[in-house]
């Protein structure tokens, strides 16, 4: 498009964009002013557009107007071809030579200036003045050389730049009258960077630098008003009133300054007129107001900085801060001093204020003591009124108190020691608690008791050796009395204490000797005069003498009782009366006892009735055996009859004889006797009565009467019938109904016709089943069956977090009244949930106690007659994770819930100390003992806190931790102690050396110090090598075992003479002869020796040694090194040596490295190394530090020879096949006995099942993994597949629960998953919100079946059915897959009241789902709606996005679309109207990018096109750019908004907490917090939508609300 063009446009562009602000949003217009901005704008970048040129008519170089024909090359003459201006940018630039001869002057508002020479030429940039008048930027560089050739002037709106990179600036005066910021650098050693004066007319910072040494100008002017300066970015601030510029420095940074304000309050400061400038470090101190009783407190920042910007001294009560750019307010506060009394005593303060701690201590009386203290005003609560010395915190008022005494008494304790309150005292007063204590009492003697003087003591306290007593207001004395104890002797029996003295009680007890068959009799005194109580435990009163008894016993007999017990012992001594009693089983009857007597005695010649189960008899001289024989009771019962004297039933045992008589109603006549339990004989069953003999069982004997009688069932039948008629004795069923469609469940039966005790008068063969049988008996019977109504046992699940129960369908169930009931929450701890609790409800109400804890996850119960609701609630389990501060690496995670305990294990690091744990964060405590507490809700990073230990080596002595431990390494400022090894014969120690410095509390050991044996000292920050030094100097033997030794002087020899401080060099045996490797040194004898090893061999100086110095050369000796079908490559150390016999050989420790031979050639592979012996192990050390075999490994050599055989396997082929032939792989060359893997390639429309082995030999193949052996021939697969069909859901989701399978979504929006025949697939339908799910529709191309196996059938309109006929509703099942595609979709219906809306289309069509399209329709809410916008004509024009203009009652839009951006979008229509606009931009026009998921709308606006909606941009944007604070991006959001608004008012505090739910940073909660209570943006439900739209219209409404005076 031609420039002519774009300028009409743009200025068409305008003037709608001004009618527009003008007719919709007249706050921004504000009468012309806001229009105005267009055109002079601070910028300047909307200068009135000529229909000619399509940029600023006003720019003239040299006088010359610039032009759309001159604009590429402006200057004529020896300057054509050099300045250029691009409209683009705005900007007049050099095009190239480098160079403007002669002046240049420039005139060009709002325009950047730009020149710089970057043609490595260090000719200036401008060969004359230099003249820059109503410019924006102006910059003129040049890197090599002069920047101007002459003077500059210059006057613009924005920044000025000067600068040389290798040399002079300007060769004379520099002058800037206006522009925003200066910056004149360059590079001289000789000269000023500016030849001439500069001066800045200008209030605006300046930085001028000369970046070599020739300073900066001759002078420096700044007349811009009140400045600061210093010689360095950021220095200290310099007032040039006191101290001018140099201006021969290398630098100056001036900052325009005002002087501020300080205001105070009973306070004074350091500077004149309590005014400072900014940056300016100030002291303020408060006033001594003491003399007017008042004592300073604290400071109060009023205004101008932050409290914690106030720094106070911690040495007095001054205060320094930085003055800022603005006043400050500050006030000293005070609080009133009170006075302190302390009557007979001292006080630590005679004044104080409320809340000091004031000490006060008691004075000290003679013969007196102090007892307390005494409050007497001002209220205070003493620490300890009972303490000599205590303290109290000052309140308000003056403070009195006074110390309290008791007289001072003496005590004497003879015969013991006594305690004063608890410790050791020669004297007490009245009150105190007195404890006296008995001395051990002397041999043969015992404690008696007290005698007192002073005070009465009780008879208890006489006896006790410990009395305790309060002292009385006199003297006491106390004194311990003893007595002698005699011995107590008692023959077969014992004392409770071997020694009495007269007086004691003595309690005596006889041993138990039953079993040597005696029994005590009696006590006999065998000296001693007592008198016993008691006669087999008995008591006496010592006399003052000794005392000797004996107990004295009888012969015992045995009475041996088989089934039977004695009613006493069965150990009884002759003429015992003994009585033994039955022991009859139940169910059997005695019969008599059977006596065995060990004599000839017998019980018989007593008269004794041996029939009855309990007999007494007078026990002989000898052992009795009686057993009780007894037989089985059974019963004999009668039905419609009698029995002799015992009614309808009698017990009896085998052989009695018992008769029967019938005994049937009135109208009944006796037919003939029916028995179970034993036989009749037809003339016996026609007897009546009947007498029989008992059998050895239980008989039942009924007599059938000739009469019928009724049965009546309730709940029930008899034969089909309510009521039926039976014969007596015949067996009678019944059946109960089946009520479970009444929700009820069969109990048991009851008997409601009763016999004439009242009892039922049938007996049931089994109550508890729903049929059963019983005998007729002559009676009418009935009977009724009883039910239990059925309840529902159901299981929730519930976190605290979400408070949303969700049911576990697999524990619901239903029981009856008194059912077992045993649930189990499910353990969810893979989800970082713990069960903690259940909750429990019957019938909707809560209850505690239905089972016994229910904090247990397993819960038991008997079924409640309601509804029972377990709910399982768990606890979030978040993760402990606990690392170390040495590597920074994760040593262990741990998981525990809020409340809950973890301990915690510090991993031990090498080279380091565990010191303490740290919890990064404040939701959780560890303890001393190292258990975490988690306290509140999060993750937790626990860091185990080590401090590194350092070496400690000590010669000549050792080292010591602070507990006396040895130390071989110790962590910086561990106290340590060093102990030099005791001084030996002839030596003598001469102090201490180490490689550093050693120091004690910060200081270092002196000298002096460090010639004690003993120091001590703070471990440092490193190793430390310390070595004790002993005087002893004169010539010693060194002797070389295998080797010579030899100094300067000396020739080489095995055994020389040296002096210490000589060098002396040793040189090994060459011993290869004897297959030995020279290894190493080792010092034998002598002391002091340190080896060392430089290009000149082994030497040592020599030490001072009381004996020889000894030095031997270690060998190690060769051992063969084989490797068959191998190489040695490499070894480490002393490396491989020729033996004697040629091979090669190793010593032990030696790496070596070998390598398998390559046997590709021969069909074979590297296969593994066999080793001979056991002590060689072959490893590799791989790049990344792991260890592996491999055909070139690393092995230490053994102490012994070596023998390793490479060995080699085959490789064969692996083939592999799909089954239809379309995939065919072979992989060559695989190693037998190696573990080999295939992949099944993928087919489309098939899924890969198993491996078929097609030679059929591998036994070990996995068909599913597709893993073998390799065997020693080659392999044929084949990979079987089953074909997949497609499961499609409409409006859900599906999951194959077989096998892990990715979905799709078709072009109709439905989910998409291929399944095989016989997966279990399980499809949800989505969540419904106001429509109600109505079931599932199903189409399928074979018969589908439930995951139960029951066929899926629908009705006639295609919802699947249940097996009860309704639809199937929930929102969830699962089905197999049929051997055919399944078509399902998920059904809605929407509230009958929901009411229609209407959508309207601007610019487009809209339609619901199978219905047309047009720009005007009516749809239910709920339904998903498309719209699609109308193709626009014009080919310069693009879709931009869709504009919901239409807002609810809070301005928000009615319906969110899925894409704003699309020419085609959709939404769920809302309960409300909708309308859209269609938003069109050009081509090169940048898209509008203000919009978000619910579509751009601009509130009040009806935009018709997009050359309107360009207008409205470039109107916004030029009233917000001169709006905003400068540089400042235009808002996006409500969130970047608030910042700009916040940082923009100084980030004022605002009035409350912030507490939105949707702002995590705290800076945007503070701003958006303050933004709310000024009433500039809002906030609803504690959410604040900090990502929400702000149309530049509003931001700019919002603004100036803000700022009204911009």
């Amino acid at each position: 498009m031609k420039r002519k063009d774009l300028a009409r446009r743009a200025t068409s562009a305008a003037l709608a964009a001004c009618m527009m602000f003008t007719l919709s949003a007249p706050a921004l217009a504000e009468s012309t002013d806001a229009l105005m901005q267009l055109s002079i704008g601070s910028y300047r970048s909307s200068s009135l557009l000529s229909e000619e040129n399509s940029f600023p008519t006003t720019i003239k170089v040299n006088e010359t107007v610039v032009t759309d024909e001159n604009m590429d090359d402006i200057l004529d003459g020896p300057n054509k071809g050099k300045l250029r201006y691009d409209a683009t940018t705005n900007t007049l630039t050099l095009k190239s030579n480098g160079t403007i001869h002669g002046n240049l002057t420039i005139d060009a508002p709002g325009v950047n200036i730009e020149l710089n020479n970057t043609y490595n030429t260090a000719n200036p940039v401008v060969f004359g003045k230099l003249t820059v008048t109503n410019a924006q930027d102006v910059k003129v560089t040049n890197p090599y050389g002069l920047a101007v050739f002459g003077a500059v002037e210059i006057s613009c709106d924005g920044e000025v730049e000067i600068t040389s990179g290798e040399s002079q600036a300007v060769t004379d005066n520099v002058t800037v009258k206006q522009a925003s910021k200066v910056a004149i650098s360059g590079k001289n050693d000789i000269n000023h960077i500016v030849t001439g004066d500069v001066t800045i007319a200008c209030n605006v910072p300046v930085t001028i630098r000369n970046n070599s040494t020739g300073g900066m100008a001759n002078s420096i002017n700044y007349s811009g008003g009140k400045y600061v300066y210093s010689d360095t970015a950021g220095g200290t601030p310099v007032d040039p009133s006191s101290t001018p510029i140099n201006a021969e420095a290398n630098a100056v940074y001036i900052t325009p300054v005002v002087a501020r304000t300080i205001t105070l309050t009973h306070a004074t400061v350091d500077v004149p007129d309590n005014k400072a400038y900014a940056g300016q470090t100030v002291t303020v101190t408060p006033d001594d107001r003491t003399a007017a009783g008042y004592q300073f407190v604290r400071w109060e920042v009023v205004s101008g900085i932050a409290d914690a910007e106030l720094i106070r001294s911690t040495t007095d009560n001054t205060a320094t801060f930085t003055m800022p750019d603005e006043d400050v307010e500050l006030k000293a506060r005070y609080n009133k001093l009170y006075t302190i009394t302390a009557e007979k005593g001292m006080a630590s303060l005679t004044q104080a204020i409320q809340g000091t701690e004031v000490t006060i201590t008691a004075n000290t009386i003679p013969g007196r003591k102090f007892d307390h203290w005494v409050v007497k005003n001002g209220g205070v609560t003493l620490a300890d009124r009972t303490s000599a010395e205590t303290t109290f915190k000052m309140l308000e008022g003056n403070v009195t108190v006074e110390a309290k005494y008791k007289a001072i008494q003496p005590i004497t304790v003879n015969g013991g020691t006594y305690t004063v309150n608890g410790t050791a005292a020669a004297e007490a007063v009245k009150g105190d608690k007195i404890v006296a204590t008995a001395k051990d009492a002397p041999a043969g003697k015992k404690f008696a008791g007290w005698t007192a003087t002073g005070i009465s003591l009780t008879d208890e306290q006489k006896k006790s050796p410990v009395v305790k007593f309060e002292m009385p207001k006199n003297a006491v004395e106390l004194t311990a009395q003893y007595k002698t104890l005699h011995p107590v002797t008692v023959t077969h029996g014992k004392a409770d204490k071997p020694t009495a003295a007269a007086g004691d009680t003595v309690t005596i007890t006889p041993n138990n000797r039953l079993d040597e068959k005696l029994k005590f009799d009696h006590w006999e005194v065998r000296s001693g005069k007592v008198t016993l109580n008691g006669t087999k435990t008995a008591t006496f009163t010592m006399p003052d003498a000794p005392v000797e008894l004996e107990a004295v016993y009888n012969n015992l007999y045995t009475v041996t009782v088989n089934d039977g017990t004695a009613t006493d012992t069965i150990n009884h001594i002759a003429g015992d009366t003994v009585t033994v009693k039955a022991n009859v089983p139940k169910g059997e009857k005695f019969t008599g006892w059977k006596v065995k007597n060990n004599t000839a005695l017998s019980l018989k010649g007593q008269s004794i009735d041996l029939t009855r189960p309990e007999i007494t008899f007078t026990m002989p001289r000898t052992n009795i055996t009686l057993t009780a024989e007894h037989k089985t009771i059974h019963t004999l019962y009668v039905v419609g009859g009698t029995i002799d004297g015992s009614g309808k039933s009698i017990q009896a045992i085998e052989g009695e004889s018992i008769t029967v008589h019938s005994a049937l109603a009135p109208n009944q006549q006796f037919l003939h006797w029916k028995s179970e339990g034993m036989g009749l004989t037809d003339s016996q069953s026609k007897n009546d009565p009947l007498t029989i003999t008992m059998p050895d069982r239980d008989v039942t004997i009924t007599a059938v009467p000739k009469q019928l009688y009724t049965v009546t069932v309730t709940n029930g039948t008899v034969h089909d019938k309510s009521a039926d008629t039976a014969n007596p004795g015949d067996p009678v069923t019944i059946q109960a109904d089946d009520r479970t469609a009444l929700g009820e469940v069969f109990v048991g039966w009851t008997v409601t016709s009763l016999d004439a005790n009242g009892q039922p008068n049938v007996k049931l063969d089994d109550p508890t089943a729903e049929s059963t049988t019983f005998t007729m008996i002559g009676a009418n019977v009935e009977v009724e069956a009883k039910y239990e109504k059925q309840h529902t046992v159901t299981v929730l699940y519930q976190t605290e977090e979400t408070g949303t129960p969700t049911e576990d369908i697999s524990q619901k169930k239903t029981a009856i009244f008194g059912d077992n009931i045993a649930v189990t929450a499910e353990d969810k701890t893979a989800e970082d949930l713990i069960f903690d609790h259940w909750e429990v409800t019957v019938g909707g109400l809560e209850v505690p106690g239905l089972f016994a804890d229910y904090g247990k996850a397993d819960a038991s119960f008997k079924m409640q007659r309601a509804d029972v609701t377990l709910t399982a609630v768990y606890k979030k389990l978040y993760t402990i994770t606990i690392h170390n501060n040495v590597n920074d690496v994760v040593d262990n995670t741990r998981k525990t819930k809020v409340g809950g305990t973890v301990p915690l294990e510090a991993a031990p690091i090498p080279g380091y100390r565990f010191k303490s744990w740290e919890v990064l964060g404040n939701n959780a405590v560890v303890s001393d003992a190292g258990i975490l507490t988690l306290n509140d809700d999060g993750d937790v990073l626990v860091r185990a806190e080590y401090v590194k230990l350092y070496n400690l080596t000590v010669t000549d002595g050792k080292a010591y931790d602070e507990a006396g431990n040895p130390a071989a390494s110790a962590a910086e400022g561990d106290l340590i102690t060093a102990k030099a090894d005791p001084v030996r014969d002839k030596d003598h120690f001469t102090g201490w050396t180490s490689n550093v410095t050693l120091t004690k509390d910060n200081v270092a050991l002196t000298e002096d110090e460090l010639k004690n044996p003993d120091i001590t000292f703070d471990m440092p920050k490193g190793d430390v090598e310390l070595k004790a030094n002993y005087s002893y100097v004169y010539d010693q033997t060194v002797k070389v075992t295998y080797g010579k030794a030899h100094t300067g002087d000396t020739p080489a020899d095995a055994e020389i003479i040296a002096t210490p401080g000589e060098t002396v060099y040793i040189e090994p045996e060459d011993r290869m002869a004897e297959d030995l490797v020279f290894t190493r040194w080792e010092v034998t004898g002598g002391k002091g020796v340190s080896l060392e090893y430089d290009e000149n061999g082994t030497h040592f100086v020599m030490p001072q040694s009381d004996v020889p110095v000894e030095i031997t050369a270690q060998y190690a000796e060769l051992h063969a090194v084989t490797i068959n079908d191998g190489d040695v490559i490499d070894a480490d150390g002393h490396g491989i040596n020729n033996m004697n016999d040629g091979k090669p050989g190793a010593i032990a420790g030696t790496n070596i490295t070998i390598k398998a031979k390559d046997k590709s050639a021969e069909g074979k592979v590297f296969d593994y190394w066999e080793v001979t012996g056991d002590k060689v192990h072959l490893t590799k050390v791989n790049d990344d530090g792991s260890v592996a075999t491999f055909e070139m490994p690393t092995f230490e050599m053994p102490d012994e020879a070596v023998v390793i055989t490479a060995r080699y396997a085959n490789v064969h082929d692996v083939t592999v096949h799909s089954d239809d032939l379309s995939y065919n792989k072979t992989f060559e060359d695989i190693k037998v006995g190696t573990t080999y893997k295939v992949t099944a390639p993928k087919i489309a429309n098939k899924r890969f099942d198993h491996w078929h082995d097609n030679n059929g030999n591998l036994n070990d193949l996995d068909v599913k993994a597709g893993t073998f052996t390799m065997p020693n021939y080659d392999v044929d697969l084949t990979a079987v597949y089953v074909g997949l069909n497609d499961v499609t859901v409409k409006y859900g989701t599906a999951v194959n629960k077989t096998v892990e399978t990715e979905t799709t979504t078709d072009g109709d929006g439905r989910i998409v998953l291929p399944a095989a025949d016989g997966d279990k697939v399980t499809v949800t339908a989505d969540e419904p919100t106001m429509e109600t799910f109505e079931g599932w529709t199903l189409t399928a191309d074979e018969t589908v079946y439930d995951e139960n196996g029951s066929e899926l059938t629908t009705d006639e309109e295609g919802y699947i059915l249940k097996t009860d006929g309704e639809r199937l509703t929930e929102l969830s099942f699962t089905f197999v897959m049929p051997a055919g595609g399944v078509n399902l979709k998920a059904n809605y219906s929407m509230p009958a009241y929901v009411v229609p809306q209407w959508v309207t289309v601007e610019g487009g069509t809209a339609f619901a789902e199978g219905e047309a399209a047009a720009a005007e329709i009516s749809a239910d809410p709920g339904k998903r709606i498309t719209v699609i916008a109308d193709p626009n004509a014009d080919s310069n024009m693009i879709f931009d996005y869709w504009e919901v203009t239409s807002l609810d009652e809070d301005g928000k839009a009615t319906a969110t679309l899925e894409d704003a951006t699309s020419m085609t979008t959709s939404f769920t229509m809302p309960m409300a109207p909708v309308e859209l606009t269609a938003h069109w931009r050009t081509i090169d026009e940048a898209p509008s990018g203000d919009g978000d998921g619910a579509g751009v709308a601009i509130a009040g606006v009806a935009i018709g096109g997009a050359a309107v909606w360009g207008g409205y941009e470039i109107t916004t944007r030029v009233i917000l750019n001169d709006l905003l604070p400068e540089g400042a991006a235009i808002p996006a959001n409500r969130g970047e908004l608030a910042m700009l608004l916040w940082r923009t008012a100084g980030k004022p505090e605002p009035a409350a907490q912030p507490a939105f739910a949707d702002v995590a940073d705290s800076e945007l909660a503070k701003a958006a917090q303050w933004c709310v209570e000024q009433g500039l943006l809002d906030a609803k439900d504690g959410k604040f939508d900090p990502n929400g739209w702000m149309p530049k219209f509003k931001t700019i409404e919002v603004w100036k609300k803000a700022f009204p005076k911009q």
